[in-house]
């Protein structure tokens, strides 16, 4: 438990998981439809600058951030932060769901860690 209050005292103001909804109609059903042209981004969170998150797309650092960003509208509509453990959690469910699991990309993978 230690391990998740540092994690999360280290993205403040964040949360966890963010969804942001502020540009966008919400139909009756309470669903947002987000442009099919938005793109699943992977970034290092630094920290804050003038209120602003700061996200690098370089490799490296402790905090990764999974982002759906509406490059149209200039807007993240979706913002999750992960430590190195679920990402490569995730990275192996998703190579694993692309059906890679027996690809070079798995061993790939692998050499990182």
């Amino acid at each position: 438990m230690v391990g998740d209050v540092e994690f999360l005292n280290k993205i403040k103001p964040y949360n966890k998981h963010n969804i942001y909804t502020k540009i966008y109609d919400i139909d009756k059903d309470g669903v947002v439809k987000i442009p099919n042209t938005a793109k699943w981004l992977v970034a290092t969170f630094e920290g804050m600058k003038d209120g602003c998150g700061l996200f690098n797309p370089t490799v490296g650092g402790d905090i990764i951030t999974l982002i759906l960003d509406d490059e149209e509208n200039n807007f993240f509509a979706v913002m999750s932060f992960l430590t190195k453990e679920e990402a490569v959690d995730l990275a192996y469910k998703l190579l694993l769901h692309a059906k890679f699991s027996r690809e070079p990309c798995l061993e790939r993978l692998a050499e990182v860690y």
